[in-house]
């Protein structure tokens, strides 16, 4: 008879041990779920962005610069403070830029300065920023804008290809 304790005692041990091992599973189960919920509402937010930033970027490339323009600025328009917001207002300005729209071109490369004081366009808007007065014969200009991407962001393209325009210009 004491034998027959000791087992029926054995077999209710090893019963909560699985029924703990599923339920701790199932909490972490559910945990993901409830992480996942607020990313998946907040992907499709930048998903769209990013989408519509890309087909801008795409539509640009294709040379059809007006439609990118109207892109751009629909982009800048409903995603003002967005993750693609400094790209899409510096691609905005080769737009402009390839349009020969300089007044437009330099406002929205001096937006990207300004606004997006720490993207990594800064540099090349500074850049194009220089060439629209190099193009313009502002020298003096264009020689202030080269000469800080050189300063200010040295060993990146940009300054390289600045250092190739200033190297150009009459001394």
């Amino acid at each position: 008879a004491p034998a027959a304790v000791v087992e029926p005692a054995r077999e209710p041990v090893p019963v909560p041990v699985p029924a703990a091992a599923p339920s701790v599973p199932a909490a972490p189960a559910v945990e993901p779920k409830a992480v996942e919920a607020p990313v998946s509402v907040a992907g499709p937010a930048k998903a769209g962005e990013k989408e519509r930033y890309q087909e801008a970027y795409e539509t640009l490339r294709n040379g059809h610069n007006a439609k990118a323009i109207q892109m751009f600025e629909a982009l800048q328009s409903d995603y003002p403070a967005g993750e693609f917001s400094d790209s899409s207002q510096y691609w905005l300005g080769e737009a402009y830029k390839i349009n020969r729209e300089n007044d437009k071109a330099r406002a929205a490369f001096n937006k990207v300065v300004n606004q997006y004081p720490n993207s990594s366009k800064v540099p090349d808007a500074l850049l194009k920023l220089g060439y629209i007065e190099f193009d313009q014969q502002n020298l003096a200009k264009a020689r202030d804008y080269l000469t800080r991407v050189v300063a200010s962001y040295p060993g990146s393209t940009a300054a390289h290809l600045a250092s190739k325009k200033l190297a150009q210009m009459p001394q």
